[in-house]
């Protein structure tokens, strides 16, 4: 019997384990009383009387079906971008290690993990091995099994990721004057926008006049392949931007926003930078061009996460830490002239 443990409240909580269930998850049931002893007591009764099957699941699950027990299990609560990252997860490692996902998800070890990252790690960026990583630790807890996992995963890479500039921008507008991808890139630089906020806008949600636009809807991928218009997945990414006149005027004149899918918004964009730039970005860094401009100008982080939809201000001040590595030197003398002036 675990040990009664003292609360906050001053009361005593503890947790009997009482079995497992059929698909190897562990059953607990949680004691509070007044005291230490009360508590223990009352969970040493309930373990002895409780009329709960203590026996180990007798029918195996691999872990591909652990996988896909764990998935079905949040269908209908998280975001079907999300659904579709779970399910290409699960394609990834059946692919890479078909032997691991058909192990008995109980019998997993963490040797079988380490084998199975550093097969991932041959391939695949640090940060997304990391995110497979804590996947599989996921659908390890979810099913019951006793594993805490202390893999040693890939070194975490410094962001270098190129975000445009302005000039980047500006031959990039001039490139695009007319042509079906000019109203989401200036969407993206100078509002912020996703590309599925982008695809899935409507002409109402745009003040014309005041240049707000409220970000009311999102286009998003199902895992068949049709597209959706929905809510933002997020409380943060429902919000108003404020753009410049010459972006909504430019909308109005149009009189549409864009007639393509957030997929074909991104490999068009690719394929013109790959053609004109001699570095490469993708569509999201425009985003990140957005907020970089914002922060150099001074915009608190904290308006800017807002009107961006970003949860934190962590992701912003990884951008800034390297947006501008042009202006280090002007950053660097705004210290030192300080210091010149304070002590002339």
């Amino acid at each position: 019997m675990a040990t009664a443990k003292k609360l906050p409240s001053g009361q005593y909580r503890v947790r009997a384990y009482i079995g497992m269930d059929e698909y190897g998850r562990k059953i607990t049931k949680s004691f509070t009383a007044s005291s230490k002893k009360k508590a223990e007591f009352l969970a040493s009764q309930y373990v002895l009387t409780a009329k709960v099957a203590v026996e180990s699941p007798t029918k195996k699950v691999s872990f591909d079906e652990a996988m896909t027990r764990y998935i079905d299990s949040r269908r209908n609560v998280i975001a079907p971008y999300s659904l579709t990252s779970y399910l290409s997860i699960q394609k990834t490692l059946k692919k890479c290690d078909p032997a691991f996902c058909d192990k008995d998800v109980l019998e997993i070890t963490q040797d079988d993990v380490q084998r199975l990252i550093n097969k991932l790690a041959e391939k695949l960026k640090q940060k997304t091995v990391r995110n497979r990583h804590g996947f599989i630790s996921s659908v390890l807890e979810y099913s019951g099994s006793p594993l805490r996992l202390k893999t040693t995963l890939p070194k975490k890479e410094k962001n270098m990721d190129y975000i445009p500039n302005d000039a980047d921008v500006k031959k990039l507008l001039k490139l695009l004057k007319g042509k079906e991808l000019e109203i989401p890139v200036m969407l993206a630089a100078f509002g912020m926008l996703r590309r599925g906020e982008i695809c899935g806008m409507e002409m109402s949600d745009i003040d014309f006049k005041k240049g707000i636009i409220t970000v009311q809807h999102n286009m998003i991928r199902h895992p068949d392949g049709t597209f959706e218009v929905l809510t933002p997945k997020t409380y943060e990414g429902s919000r108003t931007v404020t753009v410049p006149l010459f972006v909504t005027k430019a909308i109005k004149k149009r009189g549409y926003i864009t007639k393509v899918l957030p997929d074909t918004l991104t490999t068009d964009f690719t394929d013109i930078v790959d053609a004109n730039f001699d570095k490469r970005f993708t569509f999201h860094k425009l985003r990140h061009y957005g907020a970089s401009i914002r922060l150099y100008l001074g915009v608190p982080y904290e308006y800017v996460r807002k009107e961006g939809g970003w949860s934190s201000v962590t992701v912003l001040q990884q951008i800034y830490a390297h947006a501008f590595p042009d202006k280090q030197d002007e950053f660097s003398n705004r210290a030192v002239n300080y210091f010149n002036n304070l002590m002339s």
